[in-house]
């Protein structure tokens, strides 16, 4: 699929724009305290670099260099068609008592509309992180409904932009 067959994050991925991140009514930056909250309990290494590539990827957005696709950097939500989801997945490897290897990781996700009343605004709604396993899906749907949650309400007050 690609960004002409889904108007769904046109601007991360070839327009570029202007991040904001949603503030409830009492003014409360939610997105900001999650994307902190989150990556400061990966480890000190890994947190680190999971915030220089968060960076690097909201750079990339406001620049519209990203990828649009299900594999790729930016993806459409089927059941929630006002949202988009950034796409980052961090990799660890633990090693058990039997000296067996296996991968361990993240998913990270920053959960983002581009409202049509603002032709150049990324607004990003929910940062989340589940197991990148099965069992991460459910949470993963959890993110969804609360950014959906977080577009409607946030309307009425233009999602805490002054």
């Amino acid at each position: 699929m690609t960004v002409g067959d889904d108007p769904r994050g046109r601007r991360a991925t070839e327009d570029g724009g202007y991040w904001h991140f949603y503030h409830d009514p009492r003014g409360l930056a939610l997105v900001r305290a999650e994307i902190h909250a989150l990556t400061d309990g990966t480890g000190s290494e890994g947190g680190l670099l999971v915030k220089a590539e968060i960076r690097q990827m909201l750079q990339a957005a406001m620049n519209g260099k990203l990828r649009f696709g299900e594999k790729d950097d930016v993806s459409g939500i089927w059941r929630e068609p006002d949202l988009c989801e950034l796409r980052l997945t961090y990799r660890s490897f633990e090693e058990f008592e039997d000296g067996v290897t296996e991968p361990a990781g993240y998913k990270y996700r920053l959960y983002f509309a581009e409202p049509p009343q603002d032709q150049r605004l990324l607004l990003g709604l929910k940062f989340g992180r589940v197991p990148a396993n099965e069992a991460g899906l459910n949470l993963q749907d959890e993110h969804i409904d609360c950014a959906s949650d977080r577009y409607i309400t946030g309307l009425s007050h233009r999602w805490g932009l002054r």
